[in-house]
């Protein structure tokens, strides 16, 4: 009873790992996995904009609630009306004058990446990598534009403004805090910002899988005589190391594994079925 049970345990843990191998298979062989990144990329960035990229705080004694600026890729909200009074006096101008082209086209790009990240998909050789492109940049464009308008900003204040004698030229922080007459100015980076950079590394791992997938496979005619001796060689060994011997049977193995190369099913899963149905086709022949 004991030895059926082990029988049936063994079995079942055989056709669980053929599973298993049919699904890595499967998944290798579809281009599963860089399909997924590349879509969770496209949706994860287009989901950013909805969320903000960075945040101003300005904190005073007059402003015990402090004052808050939320930017997005296409708009500034928050207290803007309060800001943009106080930045009057200080001589610096009007918030929503800030980035004015990017913010009109930002959608419009954002889209548009969404939808080359999308065709990447389709395309299976390394040109893909022009195509992706434009999401691993995004994060550090966004960052470079935004430290250029506040160092614009800061450092181009109005001399005929009220407070211009006692305001020095500055330069807001993107990450940290800054004292201003006497406020203080903190900035952060948002979670619209953070889900950028999470497409560009999904972007990244779909290029690595993809790579995978999608290596070249063009080599030399000698590169490939030698590969396939070694293949064969290889292939020979393992079916002696199960006990095939017979000229018959090695000759198959070898037919088989032309079929293999012309299907382009040269993997570790369609090699061992291979030797896995030559070794069923021996024991036949022994029982017979």
């Amino acid at each position: 009873m004991n030895s059926i049970n082990i029988r049936n345990e063994g079995g079942r843990l055989y056709r669980l790992k053929t599973l298993i191998s049919e699904l890595r298979y499967f998944a290798h062989r579809s281009h599963l996995i860089p399909t997924i990144l590349f879509t969770l990329t496209a949706l994860t960035i287009l989901v950013s904009i909805f969320f903000p990229y960075w945040n101003l705080e300005l904190e005073a004694p007059q402003y015990p609630d402090g004052l808050n600026v939320e930017l997005y890729v296409n708009k500034v909200s928050g207290d803007i009306t309060e800001i943009d009074g106080l930045n009057h006096y200080i001589g610096m101008r009007p918030l929503e004058q800030a980035a004015v082209l990017e913010r009109t086209l930002s959608i419009f790009a954002v889209i548009a990446m969404s939808l080359t990240l999308l065709s990447a998909i389709l395309v299976y050789n390394k040109w893909v990598v022009l195509l992706t492109f434009p999401v691993l940049v995004y994060p550090l464009i966004f960052i470079g534009d935004l430290f250029f308008w506040l160092r614009t900003f800061g450092q181009n204040l109005d001399p005929t403004a009220a407070l211009s004698s006692s305001i020095e030229p500055f330069t807001q922080p993107i990450v940290g805090a800054k004292v201003v007459a006497n406020f203080v100015t903190t900035g952060t980076l948002d979670i619209g910002f953070y889900l950028a950079c999470l497409a560009a590394g999904l972007a990244l791992a779909g290029l690595f899988f993809h790579r995978k997938v999608y290596k070249p496979t063009i080599v030399s005619p000698q590169e490939a005589y030698n590969i396939r001796n070694c293949t064969l060689m290889k292939l020979e060994g393992e079916a002696k190391s199960k006990g095939i011997h017979s000229s018959e049977l090695v000759e198959r193995i070898r037919q088989q594994y032309c079929e293999l190369c012309l299907k382009d099913r040269v993997d570790d899963y369609s090699m061992n079925k291979l030797l896995e149905g030559i070794v069923i086709k021996q024991n036949e022949e022994t029982h017979d």
